[in-house]
């Protein structure tokens, strides 16, 4: 034990050993550590009551819908012909699109609606949605809504909204899409077959070339198999325009 000789104690330290730092009582009271043991059970709580809720949500909705399908599906009577009324013509006016006063843009979403989980989940879900539907180009109004409320219930279970085909969340969710395929998937199309046409001495300066090559990529969807010159489609989606996009 090292020496303390010439070390004064001061008189507030008299019952302690001279020169050493007294550690402070960090000892918290039973209230407190209940407290925070309770907080914590609150929150646990709550976050499982909060996924339970979502999960009952998509159960009833898929219930509902597996109802109305065999509802459906189930035969039903034809209806009684009902006589022809005489209908008087009448100067009928012409029809015109409704059109917007305002373009709609993200500002336009429910209020609380975080924009990165937006672009990053709904609308990415969203795609790989129709990415996955056997006509990404034309999906039903009513089936797209259906999925997307389901995405939005999903996402953001704190924020009640009805998605419709005339909602915010439809048009930018739709404008996004079409956006992302009709335009940077197009875009990206278009040049990896133009730098391939270039590449290519029978392709490059002959247009009529170019239209053989594309009757025999199209045919039997060649251009997905790894080599296009036979007929093996165990390696399809490894070509290289399709990798390359």
């Amino acid at each position: 034990m090292p020496s303390t000789r010439g070390v004064t104690t001061r008189s507030k330290n008299a019952d302690q050993h001279p020169g050493l730092a007294v550690k402070k009582n960090t000892c918290r009271s039973s209230k407190e550590v209940a407290a925070e043991r309770q907080a914590k059970e609150d929150a646990k709580r709550e976050k499982a009551r909060t996924k339970a809720a979502g999960i009952k949500r998509v159960a009833e909705y898929e219930m509902a819908q597996a109802s109305k399908d065999a509802a459906d599906a189930t035969p039903r009577a034809a209806p009684q012909a009902k006589p022809l009324a005489v209908v008087k013509e009448s100067p009928a006016k012409a029809v015109h699109p409704i059109k917007r006063t305002k373009k709609l843009s993200n500002d336009d979403l429910p209020d609380g609606v975080d924009l990165k989980i937006w672009c990053r989940s709904f609308v990415s879900t969203f795609m790989q949605y129709v990415g996955s539907s056997p006509n990404p180009w034309d999906v039903p109004a009513k089936l797209a809504c259906e999925k997307m409320q389901l995405i939005w219930d999903a996402v953001f279970p704190n924020i009640k909204y009805k998605v419709t085909s005339t909602s915010t969340a439809y048009y930018l969710a739709l404008q996004r899409n079409a956006d992302s395929y009709r335009s940077t998937i197009g875009s990206a199309g278009i040049a990896i077959l133009t730098a391939y046409f270039k590449s290519q001495d029978e392709l490059k300066d002959s247009n009529e070339n170019r239209v053989e090559f594309a009757k025999y990529a199209l045919d039997k969807l060649r251009f997905l198999y790894h080599k296009a010159d036979g007929d093996d489609k165990e390696v399809s989606i490894r070509s290289s325009l399709t990798s390359s996009s």
